[in-house]
């Protein structure tokens, strides 16, 4: 399961949806590094668990103070293998 840290509910830059912005560890297709996650669907903060549209499941971590006002570039790291 993938893993999110320093995490903050925000509204992707480009696209204009609801999402999580963090440090992801463990997706299956990214590497890890700053994100922000696809549409956000579910966030169980009971369960310390996000569903994103993309269907991936994150585990919550610590959340954020913020997001970096240093990070400008929408997106994710590099996938793997890339």
């Amino acid at each position: 399961m993938a893993r999110l840290e320093k995490w903050k509910r925000t509204v992707d830059p480009i696209r204009g949806h609801d999402c999580l912005f963090g440090v992801v560890t463990g997706h299956p297709v990214l590497s890890d590094g700053e994100c922000y996650t696809t549409e956000l669907r579910e966030l169980d903060l009971e369960h310390n668990i996000a569903v994103t549209k993309s269907g991936t499941i994150y585990e919550l971590g610590a959340p954020a103070d913020r997001v970096p006002d240093e990070f400008h570039m929408p997106g994710c790291p590099a996938r793997k293998g890339k």
